[in-house]
C-alpha cells in the first residue's frame, strides 16, 4: 500500500503517525504525490488550510481512500489485558 499524507504546509509529517501507520500496515510505503497513493491519511488541523481542503476535493475525486489520522496515533487505541 502506498500512502500520501495531508497535512498543513506549515507543519512537518508528525513522526508517531508514521511510525502508526507502519505498525498497521508493515508493507506500506510513503508516495510523493496524491495520484501514486493508494490512501490518503489527513494529519491533524488539516480543516483549518486552503490547501490541504483543496488536496482534500482531488482526493475525494480521484476516488482514493481517506482516513483520518487519529486511527494510527496509540493514544487512541484501545489495550485489551
Amino acid at each position: 500500500m502506498k500512502f500520501y499524507i495531508i497535512k498543513p504546509k506549515s507543519q512537518r509529517i508528525s513522526p508517531p503517525l508514521v511510525v502508526g501507520i507502519l505498525s498497521v500496515y508493515p508493507d506500506s510505503e510513503s508516495a510523493t504525490s496524491i495520484d501514486e497513493a493508494d490512501t490518503v491519511i489527513l494529519q491533524g488541523n488539516w480543516t483549518l488550510s486552503k490547501y490541504c481542503m483543496n488536496e482534500y476535493k482531488y482526493a475525494k475525486s480521484k476516488n482514493k481512500k481517506i482516513l483520518e489520522d487519529y486511527r494510527f496515533l496509540w493514544k487512541y487505541r484501545v489495550h485489551l489485558n
